[in-house]
């Protein structure tokens, strides 16, 4: 008769081999993300403050493209023509009818 106390043996079987995870991918931080920034020229007669002195006419000024285009629209940079683009209705307002006369 068995041991009341004592459990029966089961048999030995195998633990079930535990999940290898692949390793993570190191990440490096040594490079730093670069943020998406292009070259703009200055329209004549207007000066743009960036992040460093006031670029004047002519001058080049790295900015994001949102900017960029946002400044081309509003006439203070040239498009990749080398055009100004001026939105008419967002322009300044011009008297109309002046007359300059000499004497």
């Amino acid at each position: 008769m068995p041991d009341p106390i004592t459990p029966a043996a089961a048999p030995m079987t195998p633990a079930p081999a535990a999940a290898t995870k692949p390793a993570a991918a190191k990440q490096t931080v040594d490079a730093p993300v670069a943020a998406t920034v292009k070259t703009f020229t200055v329209a004549s007669g207007r000066t743009v403050h960036g992040d460093g002195d006031p670029v004047g006419p002519g001058g080049s000024i790295d900015l994001d493209p949102a900017e960029g285009r946002r400044l081309q629209n509003l006439g203070f940079l040239l498009n990749d023509n080398g055009d100004v683009l001026v939105d008419e209705k967002a322009g300044p307002a011009i008297i109309q009818g002046a007359e300059i006369t000499e004497s």
